[in-house]
């Protein structure tokens, strides 16, 4: 529920600020995409410090180049391994805060970080809120690195306007409703998920469903039905020749039925974008040996 996420979300932020971590200073999410790394994102960018999202697939050596430039002070992090990862890297911050339960020096389980932050906002109900005010729109926000497929990652400044224009453009362009689900699943490290497939959905009160990997999303499709899906060209790509591939292996009246569906979504599509009505549904018998009737929309093609 979005009240349990902001509680959560206020616990994280008033604890950052009693560890004296202050309006500016930079705090790295090193995680696959999951609840916990919007928890610590929300509560970074709520109370003005600068998130520095770092890619989980990126090497010892990677991770603190990039450390060693944004100088964060604090690290939320998903996994043991990937703490291993910034042992080996050799990197220090002030504190270590990890979404799966684990001991070590200078590290604290977030479950306990915000039963901490819970006590602060009972004594001090209003300070998240005062904290939230002193943010302004030009502030930055976040700093995201490029990939560095072709040179050296670079460290994109983004303030919060810039995110706050993109959601609301994007919502200007693309009807999305509290009911929808999207499947979050390209790396929240990059902005086209965190803005599209994060921000916005958030922003509208929609739901969030997260995959657990890239190579399950096929399958955590069927498992949360999205209604939206924020994606790149290879996915459908990947989802396309697995259709086909089912389709081309059937029967031929199974192909009859899929390609004619697909010229009538495809009609279908047309209409709605031409405002043209679709008339009711019809019985149209399928030439079979079993000569089942289905029940189908009348669409002139």
């Amino acid at each position: 529920m979005y009240s349990d996420l902001g509680n959560n979300v206020k616990s994280i932020g008033l604890v950052l600020d009693s560890l004296g971590i202050k309006q500016g200073d930079r705090v790295a999410i090193m995680s696959d995409n999951r609840e916990e790394w919007i928890m610590a994102d929300l509560a970074n960018v709520s109370i003005g410090l600068v998130s520095v999202p770092i890619y989980p697939t990126l090497s010892p050596k990677q991770v603190l180049e990039l450390l060693s430039h944004s100088n964060p002070r604090v690290l939320f992090i998903s996994t043991p391994e990937l703490l291993q990862k910034i042992v080996d890297s050799g990197y220090e911050f002030e504190r270590i805060i990890i979404f799966d339960k684990h001991q070590a020096p200078k590290v604290k389980w977030i479950q306990d970080i915000i039963k901490e932050g819970e006590k602060i906002l009972l004594k001090e109900p209003n300070k998240f809120d005062e904290l939230m005010e002193t943010v302004k729109g030009d502030d930055l926000a976040c700093i995201n690195y490029t990939s560095g497929t072709t040179g050296v990652p670079k460290g994109v400044m983004i303030s919060h306007e810039n995110f706050v224009r993109d959601v609301d453009n994007s919502i200007k362009i693309i009807q999305i409703f509290a009911e929808d689900v999207f499947l979050s699943f390209l790396p929240l490290s990059h902005v086209l998920e965190r803005m599209g497939g994060y921000y916005v959905p958030m922003i509208l009160g929609a739901t969030i469903g997260f995959a657990e990997s890239t190579e399950t999303v096929v399958q955590n499709m069927g498992e949360v039905q999205p209604t939206i899906l924020i994606s790149v060209p290879r996915l459908f790509e990947k989802i396309y020749g697995t259709v086909m591939s089912g389709v081309l292996s059937g029967s031929a009246i199974k192909k009859s039925i899929f390609y004619w569906a697909l010229k009538a979504g495809k009609a279908r599509m047309e209409n709605e974008i031409s405002g043209t009505p679709i008339s009711s549904c019809r019985v149209m018998e399928i030439p079979s040996s079993n000569r089942l009737p289905l029940l189908l929309p009348t669409i002139s093609i």
